[in-house]
């Protein structure tokens, strides 16, 4: 009994804080006031105020060859703990091929910076830290999603082209078919 007691303020604590962040993915969305986007529109521009690892990253639809993955996570979470391994390999195995990831989260700078550096290589991808929430209002609220961890697929046109949970055996077939093909050598 005595575990289960020192356990529940941590427990009540990670309640807490998913039903803030719910409560401020879906402020705006809820009074109307944030424009709702669709796959297929134009992707927001990348507007952090930190970046705690590697970065700046804004998006380049001019080029025609880099494909973004933007993804809101925390570290309280476990899932988005748990996809950060998956996360590592889709960027290790796609940078040559213009994959470009954004970890952005609206949790203190410090606290996200210690546990990426914990992370050491399992997390080389950028990570930033949105600070006023306008990351979350255009994309999560905009598309009216509250839950992490989730991630955008931004295509070589700037386009947003899928959306779902980074585990998703779905987002590794997107990746394949609007990622540049590989040059071969010969």
């Amino acid at each position: 009994m005595k575990h289960r007691m020192k356990s529940m303020p941590l427990t009540i604590a990670a309640l807490a804080a998913v039903i803030a962040l719910g409560a401020v993915v879906n402020a705006g969305y809820a009074q109307g006031d944030v424009e709702k986007r669709k796959i297929g529109d134009a992707a927001p521009e990348i507007s952090v105020s930190e970046w705690v690892q590697g970065g700046p990253v804004a998006l380049d639809s001019t080029s025609g060859k880099n494909v973004y993955l933007i993804e809101f996570w925390a570290t309280w979470c476990p899932p988005c703990r748990k996809s950060i391994p998956h996360l590592n390999d889709l960027y290790a195995t796609y940078k040559d091929r213009g994959l470009q990831v954004v970890a952005i989260s609206n949790e203190e700078a410090d606290h996200v910076a210690e546990f990426v550096k914990l992370q050491g290589d399992k997390m080389v991808y950028p990570v930033a830290i949105d600070g006023n929430g306008t990351m979350i209002e255009n994309y999560m609220t905009a598309f009216g999603q509250d839950g992490i961890p989730h991630v955008f697929l931004v295509d070589t046109e700037g386009k947003i082209a899928w959306h779902g949970h980074p585990m998703s055996d779905e987002l590794g077939k997107e990746l394949e078919k609007r990622l540049p093909k590989k040059e071969s050598k010969g």
